[in-house]
């Protein structure tokens, strides 16, 4: 059968309730929605709610739904693209069977069960004791004066995290894995304590707060996927300087330095 013919067949077979069936056939788009009668600034008019399947899905869904989530004229992606205004939202519906998918999660945002769920997977990547988070900073400088300060230039692991809005802070890895610094370039690897009960999870983010409105709600931290994505650790945004508990000094394996650089095993 001819290409034509294909999509001659797949067009006279497709049925609107089924949403993706003809997307998914034609291979790249995917409707799970429409948007009716909207009036949102320039975008009027009626238009479909793609999901681009080549996109894979993340970890971050914020992010997934930038890149996946396509409002546009024709199903097939081919007409005009709407902007993701937040307004459109009051009108999109989506297809039954996307209701409580993770498309329509990327649209809408998620339940707060899933995000309480994902926040406790978060918060169990960070290493810890009796409630109390184990964290590693990396660095190449030796410091000698006991803290990791607030206000430091981020090391290579968190510059592509720093958001520059001059509010002073210190970046360190929760996660176990942060605390190996071969390959890193950094020379030294210095932990500090710091209380669970005082990072807040700046991601899933349940009382819907900045940083600035998580310190001044008690919080002294934040914690975070690197990059969005688990496997690359877990990094925790300290906004007040933290004392040195222990140091380690790469090259030199095995021995076990306090904050006054006193071997201590």
């Amino acid at each position: 059968m001819s290409n034509y013919k294909n999509k001659f067949k797949f067009l006279c077979e497709y049925d609107a309730s089924k949403g993706g069936l003809l997307m998914e056939a034609e291979g790249r788009y995917m409707v799970i929605g429409h948007i009716k009668d909207s009036n949102v600034r320039y975008a009027t008019g009626d238009y479909y709610v793609l999901v681009d399947t080549t996109v894979p899905k993340s970890d971050n869904i914020n992010q997934y739904a930038e890149r996946a989530i396509v409002y546009n004229s024709k199903e097939d992606g081919s007409g005009i693209v709407l902007p993701h205004y937040k307004e459109l939202e009051n009108f999109i519906t989506i297809l039954p069977e996307y209701k409580n998918s993770y498309y329509a999660h990327a649209i809408f945002g998620e339940p707060e069960d899933i995000k309480s769920q994902k926040s406790e997977e978060l918060f169990a990547t960070i290493q810890q004791e009796n409630g109390i988070a184990i964290l590693t900073h990396n660095s190449s400088k030796k410091i000698t004066d006991g803290y990791i300060k607030i206000g430091m230039t981020p090391n290579d692991y968190s510059a592509s995290d720093f958001k520059g809005d001059n509010t002073p802070r210190a970046y360190f890895w929760g996660s176990p894995g942060g605390m190996d610094i071969s390959g890193s370039g950094a020379t030294y690897i210095y932990t500090c304590e710091l209380p669970m009960n005082k990072i807040y999870d700046i991601k899933n983010n349940i009382n819907h707060w900045d940083s600035k409105e998580a310190v001044e709600n008690g919080y002294v931290a934040t914690a975070y996927y690197m990059s969005g994505e688990k496997r690359r650790g877990t990094v925790v945004v300290s906004y007040v300087s933290l004392p040195i508990k222990t140091i380690r000094v790469a090259m030199d394996s095995g021995k076990v330095y306090n904050a006054e650089w006193q071997l201590i095993n």
